[in-house]
This record gives C-alpha cells, sequence and structure tokens, in this order.
C-alpha cells in the first residue's frame, strides 16, 4: 500500500504536472472555470496524459472542447459526504 500510495502526488503549480499520467480535477461546479482549468492543462501535460474532470452536472464534451486531446478526456464523479 505505501509503494501505491507513494505514486500519488498534490501538486499547487501546473507545471508541476508536466509529467503525469492522468490529471483529475475536482474544482467548483463553473463551466467558466473547468475550461480555463483544462486549458492550462492542456499546455503543460504530456501528450499520453489522460485528463479527467470531477463534474456531476455540466457536459463533459463541451469541457473536452478547449483541450487538443478531447479522445484523451474522461468525466467522472466522487460523491462528498453529507455536511453536518
Amino acid at each position: 500500500m505505501e509503494r501505491a500510495l507513494s505514486f500519488i502526488k498534490g501538486v499547487t503549480e501546473y507545471e508541476a504536472l508536466s509529467g503525469a499520467d492522468i490529471c483529475i480535477e475536482a474544482v467548483f461546479e463553473d463551466m467558466k472555470v473547468k475550461k480555463d482549468v483544462f486549458t492550462r492543462l492542456d499546455a503543460v501535460c504530456a501528450p499520453h496524459a489522460i485528463l479527467a474532470s470531477n463534474t456531476s452536472s455540466l457536459n463533459v464534451d463541451a469541457i473536452a472542447e478547449v483541450t487538443a486531446r478531447p479522445q484523451s478526456f474522461i468525466g467522472t464523479h466522487s460523491s462528498a459526504p453529507p455536511m453536518s
């Protein structure tokens, strides 16, 4: 488990993602914000990288359109725990 977890890394600068095999975005549900994030990711990520959006309500194809790799773009959805 420790070895597997060692491959997961959080970063705060887009440039640090240049060697990633997959990038999963989890910003709030705003099309403009998501498109901005993926425009930036597309510019710095390796050509083989998979770009993933954690969206629950936005059109994944519309988000993928801002990239040069819509064929390598996927949508995911994670449920947030209930707020108390």
